[in-house]
């Protein structure tokens, strides 16, 4: 169980990939032109939706955490 625990500590602690996410895309242009408002230029959209992916899934696995913590404390609360 506490392997386990212990598990679940790292996944929710490990956020140093949001800043990869962050880091990356910053430093790419938006088109080859490299200027902005230019007909076509859909760099910036797809950064800014491949980073709104990345913490909405992010966010998904924090729910999935909290669900699963509040399962275990009133299983324990039960047992009590």
């Amino acid at each position: 169980m506490a392997y386990c625990f212990d598990q679940i500590r790292a996944v929710r602690n490990q956020t140093d990939y949001l800043l990869a996410v962050v880091d990356g895309p910053a430093g790419m242009s938006d088109c080859e032109s490299g200027d902005m408002h230019v007909p076509g230029n859909n760099m910036g959209q797809a950064k800014a939706r491949a980073f709104g992916n990345v913490v909405r899934y992010r966010e998904t696995t924090n729910q999935l955490l909290l669900n699963f913590y509040m399962a275990v404390y009133n299983d324990l609360k039960s047992q009590a």
